[in-house]
């Protein structure tokens, strides 16, 4: 299932509030599910404070909207523990959308891995007792997460308990009373706040658990949680994906098999492509009932078990379920393991612990949170800086100013005094008002000693309506306006920031670049001669929904060959490859190839991955060699550009040039991508060797 639908549930909202472990925001967020939402109010994403870190180290992955639709707050946990929910919170005055589970805000927890997800839908004029229930169980966690004091969530951001206390009484929960939860409800919400999940699990059943079964791609590297199961029940069946858990088999693996525990293998069965099992699921039996608990927590003791620390921040939901099958999927098989070496494990767990403050080898995090109010930037330091500079950091410390990412100036950094409601330090004020679609971040320098502070994007109490740019015909109908290489540029810029994963497949299958690139000529009429304009948002249902699920049938049809086959050759036509020339084909002909091999070479590898899985899979099951026969028009007509370009430059003054060394770096990030498979059946086909092309692009690179 790709889970962005969840994002598409309703048009607009007043708030969203997501709280995860793990974010990938320019290249996933802001790209694939920004666009499906708007608000009226304000988007907030809480990140685990270590994860916050890693988000701006690398300066290409920083992102373009964040500050101006939405915001970010870390999350720190105390003692070691992590951030670990997976909760998401749409709401309006009559309607809210949840959905809990093991999905990080990730490509992968969203439409790769296997998640284990529960989604629930409420009209407020249809709420009955147990949505009530539900609901109150729902409020009471934002209130005791963020509003009130507890012993797990360091402090948060006075913005960020703002926008908590607004969702709490705003009009869909200020009239759903704080009711008492009866000791037989069926539904449980269950967070970590309060103590270890197992031990809040165990005193809502009451009675002896007569069996476990789990399921959880992380562990400790302890025999403890295994122990402390065995210990609470006679029989316990852990289920452990087969590829890149962090099972401990070192502790297992040399011991006879436990009599008390079964370990059983699972893996996907999807043919598609290798979907990770990241889903946690706890079945737990009692002499009266089934009980499941789905949701955040790994099998592990700051996950599930701890009443102590280190202790994870995790929720989840507790709920009776008399299906007997405990996975009950049918691309999940499972079989018991007689040998640990059966199992493919990592040798670190993937989410770890936090760690205290330190110093990045990237950069130093010195700003906690920084919110833009009232024409100045208010903003709090981390409590290891500030324990480093308990008087003097206004005075030792300046801020370099950015807007929409370009230098803006540099400002000092004002102490606030104690009487001014803020809870913030710091402020800064820029000598301008900022307008609401302005992005805002700053880097902290110092005066008088050399370092490199991680830059902090500001957040914003309201954010405005996020009406990012569409491929839609008037957009087209623009840049052919402009047309020649200013009209290509246009069409890239508005396809790269339109909010589609894929935007250059969307922009090639949707935009004739041949004739953006001739342009009109002056002459207006020939719009309305102009029939070929094709787009995914303007074509019928049946179209829409093609292009949207599967790229790769989409790329195989003529029209889309024909299209990027008559753009290439009106480039030749147009521009001559000189410095400018070859400048412009590394921009905005190069990255199509690239797209389009990435495509064509994930369904491919992925096909070699199962034969090499299933030695005996047969077609259709394993159709290598027919995604193959669609790709190699494609490829063919890469490898001759590449080899036309390369053999008309060689041994000219345009060899020397920076511009043909980023053509060679590009073209050999080309032939890379494709593997042994796909080059010996090339090579078979059209009588050409891809190896020799690879030694051309590599000889011209040593001169």
């Amino acid at each position: 299932m790709d889970l962005t639908s969840i994002f598409s549930h309703k048009q607009k909202w007043d708030f969203v509030l997501i709280l995860t472990y793990d974010v990938d925001l320019k290249f996933f967020f802001e790209t694939e599910l920004l666009s499906k939402i708007s608000v009226k109010n304000n988007i907030t994403i809480a990140v685990d404070y270590n994860n916050y870190q890693k988000l701006f180290i690398d300066p290409k992955e920083l992102p373009n909207y964040l500050g101006v639709y939405y915001n970010l707050e870390a999350v720190k946990i105390q003692k070691g523990g992590c951030f670990h929910p997976k909760f998401y919170l749409f709401l309006s005055d009559d309607e809210a959308f949840i959905s809990i589970g093991s999905h990080n805000l990730t490509k992968s927890g969203f439409k790769k891995n296997l998640e284990t997800v529960l989604c629930f839908n409420f009209r407020k004029n249809e709420l009955e007792k147990d949505s009530l229930l539900f609901l109150t169980q729902i409020k009471q966690f934002l209130k005791k997460s963020f509003l009130d004091q507890n012993s797990i969530v360091e402090t948060v951001s006075v913005n960020f308990k703002k926008i908590v206390a607004d969702i709490v009484s705003s009009n869909f929960f200020k009239d759903i009373d704080e009711l008492t939860i009866p000791e037989n409800n069926q539904v449980f919400f269950l967070s970590s706040l309060e103590g270890g999940i197992f031990s809040q699990v165990e005193s809502i059943l009451k009675s002896p658990i007569k069996k476990m079964k789990i399921l959880s791609p992380f562990f400790d590297d302890s025999n403890d949680s295994f122990d402390l199961v065995k210990s609470k029940t006679p029989k316990v069946d852990i289920y452990i994906p087969q590829k890149y858990s962090s099972f401990p088999k070192h502790l297992f693996d040399k011991k006879p098999l436990d009599t008390q525990i079964n370990f059983y293998k699972v893996h996907c069965i999807d043919q598609s492509f290798e979907r990770f099992i990241h889903a946690k699921l706890f079945s737990i039996e009692t002499r009266e009932n089934i009980w499941r608990f789905a949701g955040s927590s790994n099998f592990s003791n700051p996950g599930f078990l701890n009443n102590s620390y280190p202790r994870n921040f995790e929720i989840g939901l507790l709920f009776s379920d008399r299906n007997q099958k405990f996975i009950d999927l049918p691309i999940v098989e499972s079989s018991k393991i007689q040998d640990f070496s059966e199992l493919i494990c990592t040798s670190t767990q993937k989410e770890k612990i936090s760690t205290e403050d330190s110093d990045n080898l990237n950069g130093i995090q010195i700003i906690k949170n920084a919110i833009y109010l009232d024409g100045k930037i208010y903003f709090s330091i981390t409590e290891s800086f500030k324990n480093k500079h308990p008087n003097d950091f206004h005075l030792k410390y300046t801020a370099n100013l950015f807007l929409n990412k370009s230098f803006e100036d540099q400002y000092s950094i004002k102490l606030n005094k104690k009487n001014t409601n803020k809870e913030e330090d710091f402020s800064i004020q820029p000598e301008l008002e900022i307008e609401g679609n302005t992005q805002i971040h700053f880097v902290i320098i110092s005066n008088n000693e050399e370092f490199k502070s991680i830059p902090c994007f500001v957040n914003r109490e309201r954010h405005e309506p996020n009406f990012l740019p569409v491929l839609g015909a008037n957009a087209y109908y623009k840049c052919l306006r402009i047309g020649g290489e200013e009209g290509i540029k246009k069409a890239f810029d508005i396809a790269r920031t339109s909010g589609k994963d894929n935007w250059m497949f969307y922009l090639l299958s949707s935009w004739n670049l041949e004739k953006i690139l001739i342009g009109l000529n002056g002459n207006q009429e020939n719009i309305e001669n102009e029939q070929e304009f094709k787009s995914p948002t303007l074509t019928g249902t049946k179209k829409k929904k093609k292009i949207k699920k599967n790229l790769h049938t989409t790329l195989t049809l003529s029209d889309m060959f024909k299209r990027l086959e008559g753009y290439i050759k009106e480039v030749h036509t147009n521009k001559k490859l000189n410095k400018e020339g070859l400048d412009f084909y590394n921009n905005y002909c190069f990255p199509l190839f690239t797209e389009i091999t990435i495509i064509f070479c994930e369904i491919l590898e992925n096909q070699e991955k199962l034969k090499k899985m299933n030695p005996h899979i047969v077609y259709p099951k394993y159709s290598w060699l027919q995604n193959y026969n669609k790709y190699k028009g494609y490829l063919y007509f890469f490898f001759k550009e590449l080899n036309q370009i390369l053999n008309q430059k060689k041994n000219t003054e345009l060899a020397k040039s920076s511009e043909f060394s980023v053509f060679l770096s590009n073209s050999l990030s080309w032939v890379g991508k494709h593997t042994d498979k796909i080059i010996i059946e090339f090579n078979k086909t059209y009588k050409k060797d891809l190896l020799a092309l690879k030694m051309n692009i590599i000889d011209q690179q040593k001169i």
